[in-house]
């Protein structure tokens, strides 16, 4: 229930309510509402016009509305108006009330209206904040500043404490429509707006001194964020440097391209200079194992390192990212650790490892935080195929990694001779299984806290086996068991190799443990 109202006590009419809007920027509007007082019927309006403005001298009649009648206290009614345009102010100026009221009228609400992109009516917001969050403050010159603020552009001249709005995004596009950062050319007097539109970037140049107020579409900006200037000759046919995905994109002569130096990049934040010359960015430039700060030279493509990540920065120590959730047709989704060497070299055959478990728990987790990256880094692929739960689908391990090679050996230069299964605690049983029926095809298997083993019974002697790998815990109590497992294997030509981690149970805690792990089965992989 509405508690408030607008009551124009003895006073001769006609009324008026009149809003402009914050920074006079123009608004449309499609539809108004009034509600009823919540008492006096007689104070009801019943003839009025809705008039808007945008000078506030000049007004236009854009509704008329008489003989209205309110049923009911506090009753709301919706009116379209069919000359709608975008005016600075609108009022609503009251000729008329419902009854013998002599000089009274009032409201309970007046509102304005426009529709959203779903079609559905929303209240215009009629105040913008230009200091919620603000960021990207720009020297406009040496008495003006210009920033982003509640999704509008603003300016502030500094003989003033007002700042003025020049664009809002949601109006100008659309209401889904969110401003991120901005940057100003001196040279165009252009500003260059990172924006959002369903969380996708796009790009526009904005005249502020441009007769209408609207932004202009940069074709190359998809997907582009953080978007600022380039200097010189560049600037003025308006050249940018930004990001695509971490990646560094620029464009010069609307030709965008994405330096040879930063193919494989991972910015963080970026900032580039006065000039417009020189990019300075917090992240990485490959795969290095955690970010520094760098500077790349846009004219002369040099990348030189400021400040490393280390202060003895090692060539063989790499980060590898997951890519994360890809679709199988057959298998549902799985996450995938690419090569270190991978985008230098797509075309180079790679060892695989797989296996089937629950992403965050297996390879993340107490089983394995280390050594999915760091077999990467080697320079294989390894792949999971995500389960949803640690025990849901368990009796289909098989089936989903074969699903996956089938699909990864189309798509990816998967060495066919080094292919590599995984598998943890429970999932073991199901591994053993799978690895019995195609034992001739893999090169080994990992087993990481086993709860069975594989048997690889009734395989014939002159048939390729596959080598093994188990890793446990020695407060497991399995030790001699594996021991004996180990011998049994040998005795029928298949190799087994033991990694027990002193003082670690099912889980392994310890980063001793992990790294002891990561070792052993980068030896299996790759050791011969």
């Amino acid at each position: 229930m509405i508690a408030t109202k607008w009551y124009n006590n003895n006073r001769p009419g006609p009324w008026w309510l009149e809003y402009q809007f914050a920074g006079g920027v123009p608004r449309r509007v499609t539809h108004y509402r009034l509600t009823s007082g919540n008492d006096a019927p007689e104070r009801d309006p019943k003839d009025w016009e809705l008039q808007a403005s945008n000078d506030g001298v000049h007004w236009m009649t854009l509704d008329v509305r008489s003989g209205e009648t309110f049923g009911s206290r506090q009753q709301t009614k919706t009116y379209w108006i069919s000359k709608s345009a975008a005016y600075q102010a609108y009022r609503l100026a009251i000729t008329k009330q419902a009854g013998n009221a002599e000089n009274n009228v009032q409201l309970s609400e007046f509102s304005l209206l426009a529709a959203n992109t779903n079609g559905q009516l929303e209240a215009v917001n009629l105040h913008r904040n230009p200091l919620v969050n603000p960021v990207s403050l720009q020297a406009v010159d040496s008495n003006t500043l210009a920033w982003a603020s509640d999704d509008c552009l603003w300016s502030l001249n500094l003989a003033s404490n007002a700042p003025v709005m020049l664009m809002d995004c949601r109006e100008v596009v659309s209401e889904n429509t969110r401003l991120q950062s901005i940057s100003y050319s001196k040279a165009s007097g252009e500003f260059l707006l990172s924006c959002a539109q369903d969380g996708k970037p796009l790009l526009y140049r904005f005249d502020p001194q441009a007769p209408v107020k609207a932004l202009q579409t940069i074709p190359a900006g998809a997907g582009v964020d953080s978007a600022v200037w380039l200097g010189g000759a560049a600037q003025k046919n308006g050249g940018f440097v930004g990001r695509r995905k971490q990646v560094l994109v620029m464009q010069r002569e609307n030709k965008p391209e994405i330096p040879a130096a930063l193919s494989w990049s991972g910015i963080d934040t970026m900032t580039v200079t006065t000039d417009g010359r020189q990019v300075f960015f917090f992240g990485t430039t490959t795969n290095e194992p955690s970010a520094g700060v760098w500077q790349y030279d846009l004219e002369t493509g040099r990348l030189h390192s400021v400040i490393p990540y280390a202060e003895h920065p090692s060539s063989y120590a790499r980060k590898i990212e997951p890519l994360d959730d890809f679709i199988l047709t057959a298998s549902g989704k799985y996450t995938i650790y690419l090569p270190a060497d991978f985008y230098r070299h797509p075309h180079r055959k790679y060892p695989l490892v797989i296996g089937d478990t629950d992403f965050g728990f297996a390879a993340r987790g107490a089983y394995g935080r280390m050594w999915a990256p760091a077999v990467a880094s080697c320079n294989a692929f390894v792949v999971i195929v995500n389960r949803k739960d640690w025990f849901g689908g368990l009796d289909q391990w098989g089936e989903r990694v074969a699903a996956a090679v089938a699909e990864l050996s189309a798509r990816l230069p998967i060495d066919q001779d080094r292919m590599f299964l995984f598998g943890v605690s429970a999932e073991t049983t199901y591994l053993g299984k799978f690895l019995n029926q195609t034992a001739p095809r893999w090169r080994g298997a990992m087993l990481l806290n086993p709860s069975g083993l594989p048997e690889l019974s009734g395989m014939s002697a002159f048939q390729p086996m596959p080598k093994i790998l188990v890793s446990a815990g020695e407060l497991e109590g399995r030790e001699k068991q594996l021991k004996e497992f180990q011998q049994k294997m040998l005795n029928s030509g298949v190799l087994v190799d033991l990694a027990i981690a002193p003082g670690e149970k099912h889980h392994l805690i310890g980063n001793a443990a992990q790294r002891q792990r990561t070792r052993a089965m980068i030896d299996f992989i790759f050791g011969d």
